[in-house]
């Protein structure tokens, strides 16, 4: 049985940050030729302003996925999606997420790495109140677990941050916002 965090919110106006990773894995699961309302329902809640991501997760897709059909369906709704952070977020990172969250980032190296998406993703989603949906899967802490390994899921639970997470995050996330997936398929 998957490990939950803890009770998701049913609200359907609870707003959520998305990672790269789940991105990717929407693309994955949801063919834009079998799964169009799946997408038309995710454009809305884009539009709606309900979910959004950060520079950081752009700059990841267009990295590492810019051949992919969702990197330019993104870039499309990046002035919806996008939502800047400043400095009350590293702020935040710095109290907050860095002491939670041992592992996760070395602080003398930002802001000059572009691999900190997941940090400032926990920053903006402590700060502004929000959840995140991720593909990444939670981490079984065992007394050897390093605290590098540990994934983004695990640092919402410390954090007490929902979150959407594991293979099954957008079905999750599409029932606790009312669609039926069973009959969205073409």
């Amino acid at each position: 049985m998957r490990q939950r965090l803890f009770d998701l919110p049913n609200d359907s106006d609870k707003k959520f940050l998305i990672d790269t990773s789940a991105f990717v894995e929407f693309e994955q699961l949801f063919s834009p030729d079998n799964w169009e309302p799946v997408w038309d329902f995710l454009d809305g809640k884009i539009q709606a302003r309900q979910l959004f991501t950060i520079e950081d997760v752009f700059d990841e897709l267009e990295r590492r996925f810019k051949e992919s059909q969702i990197y330019p369906w993104v870039m499309a709704r990046k002035e919806k999606l996008l939502l800047p952070y400043d400095s009350d977020h590293f702020e935040y990172l710095t109290a907050t997420v860095y002491p939670s969250c041992p592992g996760i980032i070395d602080l003398d190296l930002m802001p000059s790495t572009s691999e900190y998406a997941d940090p400032m993703l926990l920053a903006v989603a402590g700060r502004e109140e929000l959840g995140i949906i991720t593909d990444e899967k939670i981490i079984e802490i065992q007394a050897n677990t390093k605290s590098e390994s540990l994934r983004l899921p695990n640092h919402c639970k410390a954090l007490k941050i929902p979150c959407f997470h594991g293979r099954y995050a957008w079905q999750e996330y599409l029932e606790k916002q009312g669609f039926n997936l069973k009959k969205s398929t073409k």
